[in-house]
């Protein structure tokens, strides 16, 4: 079985007592939003992207680090092995990024 092995990094957000998922029917999952890191991005500024891109919202700020946790699963004949890094933040506002793929 072929097996690859990246990071990614997400946040959890939290405002006024509520915390964000992403619904994603076509997976049949709720999650919470996390991506790939791209080349010489650090974990918190992927993060804070992958975050703004599945969200939309703009105006975030990082609180704490929340750590990190390693994820393995198979998925069409590929053992993957994810490295994840979260982050905990909050909305300074509800403003949003039209250019975000909500």
């Amino acid at each position: 079985m072929r097996a690859i092995r990246y990071q990614a990094a997400g946040g959890v957000v939290v405002d006024s007592g509520r915390v964000l998922v992403l619904r994603r029917p076509s997976r049949d999952e709720v999650r919470l939003p996390k991506g790939h890191l791209k080349k010489r991005e650090s974990e918190q500024e992927a993060a804070l992207r992958e975050v703004r891109e599945e969200s939309g919202y703009a105006d975030l700020e990082v609180v704490a680090d929340l750590g990190q946790q390693v994820v393995e699963f198979n998925y069409q004949g590929t053992h993957v092995v994810r490295d994840e890094r979260y982050y905990l933040m909050r909305l300074r506002s509800p403003r949003q990024d039209e250019r975000a793929a909500v």
